[in-house]
């Protein structure tokens, strides 16, 4: 009986194992990448509302729909992500509800001007800009310590 309990202790421990390192080599391979793409951030904000993202496009969808109601599904998932794109996705996982022309157009350029005066992103960032994997994660850790606030 103890060598079940010890065999599955160990089962347990090294699939977890697997899962991290897993994970630390997409964000190893991520942060190496000079661009990002629509669906590395939709992996990125499941994680962070406490889901395990799914291996296709439309299951991450349907997961961010329910999870913080938001539907990016007009865009395809190897767009090339760009600071207005980012900004849409984060101002709808933070629940940005401050900023009259983005209340009104929820548009990814009103996006990025709210996301800078909060200190998500920096000041003088054109929606158009892409955004490249050091930044990508960089943004992400400011996202994740403006959440704990």
């Amino acid at each position: 009986m103890i060598y079940k309990v010890i065999v599955c202790s160990f089962v347990l421990f090294i699939s977890s194992m697997s899962a991290f390192c897993q994970d630390a080599a997409y964000i190893d391979q991520l942060a190496d990448s000079k661009v990002v793409y629509l669906s590395d951030l939709m992996k990125m904000v499941i994680y962070m509302s406490g889901g395990v993202p799914d291996e296709t496009y439309e299951a991450n969808l349907t997961q961010l729909h329910t999870s913080i109601g938001l539907d990016i599904s007009k865009y395809a998932k190897d767009r090339v992500l760009t600071a207005g794109l980012f900004s849409e996705v984060i101002a709808k996982y933070i629940n940005h509800t401050s900023g009259v022309f983005y209340l009104l157009t929820g548009n990814g350029r009103y996006a990025v001007r709210e996301l800078s005066y909060i200190g998500l992103l920096p000041t003088g960032l054109s929606e158009f800009e892409k955004i490249n994997g050091t930044d990508f994660l960089r943004y992400m850790n400011k996202v994740a310590s403006y959440e704990k606030k």
